[in-house]
């Protein structure tokens, strides 16, 4: 009865724990939702008017560009018509928003007007022109909503829903007022709401062309003549230059070059890169990925037109930037062979320039999730001084949003402050995290060396290793401080990424399953040798073969870890390369020395067994004189090999040097790419 009880009880455990959690996950699930489907509840956000891109999050954290939902392909099934096919300064302009067919409805929108100058499909060059006043349509419960997006004198120069669902369109329609300034040629672009998962941005109007005809501006929108060059590096220029193996003299493919202009006090930025859809140059005072300020250049997500985007990188996300203090902006993209669906190809080689003051103060727009309004917060970035740590980020584009996609490779970091206004020196990119070079460095010193070692030695090298210290043998003493030092070194790594990253990715999620059974096992072995049976139990012969397989399975769940972490695509493929080398290497002869050792102690094993047959056979007492006289004529065994010794030395130093040159040549990979 008591068991059954017991039973009983242990099933209701079973059975309740797992519905309870999976209860409190589905109720947190809900919750997370509700705040993401109601993270706007008055419209969009007032930067939503820069980069028009509807922050819908797929319910992850935090709400960044790779976990919105994308817009949708295809055919437009929204337009914008205007009144007037030219204007005037201080002219009055009907605007319509509708869809393609009567029947077509939308739930939200935002929209502007902006210059259309040299068919760049960034808007954040130039300002947000006129001001809106829309009626109230059919299906507008609500009047629409207005924003004055860096405009000092208060004008409604973007108008967006202010209902988060609530209303349904079938269009909008505005009298926009134009600027008092010529502005050039204008256009009025737009993004539409379907649904919550469905959207539809870049829909312009047709272009309409000033009265007076084209303005006194200019974007410096020219297309670059020729390829940054990099002749000056170090003395006129500041550069920062990859792979390391290249030089000015050529053989870089990717690069940032800062040169100073002091008449003007400005930057001139050139950067330069292979890569499909856009390049990217973040400045910041640190190597990570955030508090940047970023401008980026390439294609559109159509692939269409040019495009030109400055923003500030906070809280993991991107909020874009207009900027009036960025000038003489040029563009080059030479094609490629092909784009990614045909992989592997050669990607396009984009180069970008513009010119930057050395010193700058601007502002972005910050929306605040608690008071649901948005915020002008201003920065201040100095190039000047101390200077900053230059990132390059490289991808493609998310399709059919104004968003950039997440990069193909980790970004390239300089290891150093670079300052253009001072020192100016030529640096190399790292391209591996210092984060990731540590971990794998730490994780890789006890893996790929130190455990082997314990485990060759512990296994094979016990009748060499014979001499004693502090009351041990030598074998033992070897084997346990380099599985418990090694093992603690990992541990570190494998705590420091965990810190450092703050998240589990799930781009490294196998790599990080077989990262933590290997650690896990590897931790068992070090608890069940401090409590091992002592020598001549009956346990003991148990204790020894699962010590011994459980360390050899740690040590195959860490490798496969190693391999999946070294050859993620996100890695530049100069390292996965180098890396795949490496470990091959390795793999291999990690095998062939375990099957060697095995064959060597097999054979020294046997030698044994016969070195006993040996001396039984021939012992001599003083009764059986007649039966050794008769034995004497026996041809005597052969042994071969050294009787007791399994892995000499010689062997083990040798073991020894081969796999901390492969480890060293592996760390060497990581910290030189």
């Amino acid at each position: 009865g008591i068991a059954a009880i017991i039973q009983a009880s242990r099933l209701c455990h079973y059975l309740l724990v797992p519905m309870c959690t999976a209860t409190l996950f589905a109720i947190f699930v809900s919750v997370v939702a509700a705040v993401f489907v109601d993270a706007f509840p008055s419209g969009p956000p007032a930067f939503a008017c820069l980069n028009q891109q509807p922050f819908h999050s797929k319910g992850k954290m935090p709400v960044d560009a790779m976990n919105m939902y994308p817009g949708i392909a295809g055919k437009e099934q929204f337009s914008i018509s205007v009144s007037k096919t030219s204007w005037s300064v201080g002219d009055t302009l009907t605007v319509t928003l509708a869809g393609v067919s009567s029947s077509t409805k939308f739930a939200g929108f935002v929209m502007k007007a902006v210059r259309a100058s040299n068919g760049y499909t960034n808007t954040n060059l130039g300002p947000l022109l006129g001001s809106f006043a829309c009626s109230t349509s059919a299906g507008m419960t609500v009047p629409p909503r207005y924003f004055s997006v860096y405009a000092p004198g208060g004008e409604n120069n973007c108008v967006g829903h202010s209902t988060a669902g609530k209303d349904m369109y079938s269009s909008v329609t505005c009298t926009w007022t134009a600027p008092a300034t010529n502005e050039g040629p204008i256009m009025f672009s737009a993004t539409v709401v379907i649904e919550f998962e469905k959207y539809q941005t870049e829909i312009q109007s047709a272009i309409i062309p000033n009265s007076a005809g084209p303005a006194s501006f200019s974007l410096g929108n020219d297309t670059l003549q020729s390829m940054p060059t990099m002749f000056g590096c170090g003395s006129t220029k500041t550069c920062a230059l990859y792979p390391p193996s290249c030089d000015t003299r050529g053989g870089c493919r990717y690069g940032v070059l800062i040169t100073p202009m002091p008449a003007s006090n400005q930057l001139l930025f050139e950067i330069f890169g292979h890569t499909f859809d856009w390049l990217a140059v973040g400045l910041g005072d640190s190597d990570e990925m955030d508090k940047l300020e970023v401008f980026s250049c390439g294609y559109n997500s159509k692939r269409s037109k040019i495009r030109l985007d400055f923003g500030i990188v906070a809280d993991k996300c991107v909020f874009p930037l207009y900027r009036s203090d960025i000038t003489d902006m040029k563009t080059r993209i030479d094609l490629g062979t092909g784009d990614a669906a045909s992989l592997p190809v050669q990607p396009n080689r984009i180069s970008c320039q513009f010119v930057r003051p050395v010193d700058a103060t601007f502002s972005y727009y910050k929306y605040n999730m608690s008071s649901k309004s948005s915020s002008l917060i201003s920065v201040t970035r100095k190039m000047s001084g101390e200077g900053k740590f230059v990132i390059l980020g490289q991808g493609m584009n998310l399709a059919n949003t104004p968003n950039i996609g997440k990069h193909t490779h980790l970004p390239l970091r300089s290891p150093v402050r670079l300052t253009p206004m001072g020192n100016k020196a030529t640096v190399y990119f790292s391209g591996i995290e210092a984060k990731v070079q540590t971990h794998g460095t730490l994780m890789t010193t006890f893996w790929l060396f130190l455990c082997g070692l314990s485990i060759v030695v512990a296994r094979h090298s016990r009748p060499v290793l014979t001499q004693k210290l502090v009351k041990k043998q030598l074998w033992f003493l070897i084997h346990v401080c380099a599985m418990v030092i090694g093992y603690v070194i990992a541990l570190a790594g494998f705590i420091y990424i965990l810190v450092k990253q703050g998240e589990w990715e799930t781009d490294s999620q196998v790599h990080g399953i077989f990262g933590v059974i290997g650690m896990s096992l590897g931790l068992i072995n070090i608890i069940a040798g401090i409590f091992r049976p002592h020598p001549g139990t009956k346990h003991r012969s148990i204790f020894n073969r699962l010590h011994r397989w459980n360390g050899l399975l740690a040590m195959a769940f860490a490798t496969v870890a190693i391999w999946l972490g070294a050859t993620f695509e996100s890695l530049r493929p100069e390292f996965r390369f180098w890396a795949v080398i490496v470990l091959a290497i390795y793999t291999g002869m990690q095998i062939i020395a375990m099957i060697l050792f095995e064959c060597l102690r097999i054979r020294a094993v046997r030698n044994k067994k016969l070195e006993g047959a040996i001396s039984r056979r021939f012992e001599l007492t003083d009764k059986s004189t007649e039966s050794v006289a008769a034995t004497s004529s026996e041809p005597e065994p052969k042994i071969k090999g050294k009787q007791l010794e399994h892995v000499s030395e010689g062997w083990l130093v040798a073991y020894a040097c081969v796999f901390l040159a492969l480890a060293a040549a592996f760390w060497a990979g990581l910290w030189m790419h």
